[in-house]
């Protein structure tokens, strides 16, 4: 997996560290050139400048211009779906995780969601592989959401006129 440097956005103009390391940044060992940013950033010139120049365009950067911001999570409502999660995963898994997704039996009458592997055409059942747990609440706890699953996937189905399992793959998994 190609690292942010390969894009053209981020490419250096040399790679020969003389030239991308200032003699201040190195004869004193010190994180400084690293966490304070300089004024005017010359990242195409220095190591510590890209780096600012990289973690300021993920933080903050043009959602347009290539849609991957760590704004996206405090500006939208991205935090609610783990879609997100998964087209924007933190570290690459060389393993590839299975996905799963909280889906109706579509088979059986039961409003109760099941566990499903969401791998391949069509998603297979693993509830077995899930322990579910009943817990007693503090005092002072709550619910987030009183709604049960199925409500709200009838009630965002009927919203967006589409059908329950359609919706239940879309928003559950």
């Amino acid at each position: 997996m190609a690292g942010f440097e390969e894009s053209p956005r981020f490419s250096l103009s040399s790679h020969d560290l003389t030239s991308l390391i200032a003699p201040e940044q190195y004869e004193e060992i010190s994180a400084g050139p690293r966490i304070a940013e300089k004024a005017t950033l010359a990242p195409r010139d220095n190591l510590a400048d890209l780096e600012h120049a990289r973690i300021h365009d993920l933080m903050l950067g043009d959602i347009a211009c290539h849609g991957n911001s760590v704004s996206l999570w405090w500006t939208t409502q991205a935090a609610f779906s783990a879609e997100w999660q998964r087209v924007t995963p933190f570290r690459y898994d060389p393993l590839g995780r299975q996905r799963f997704g909280l889906l109706l039996d579509e088979d059986e009458e039961s409003d109760t969601p099941f566990f499903y592997d969401l791998e391949g055409e069509l998603p297979k059942k693993n509830d077995g592989l899930f322990q579910r747990l009943h817990m007693e609440k503090g005092q002072n706890i709550g619910e987030l959401i009183s709604s049960d699953y199925a409500t709200m996937i009838d009630s965002a189905a009927n919203r967006l006129s589409i059908d329950r399992s359609t919706c239940a793959r879309r928003f559950g998994g």
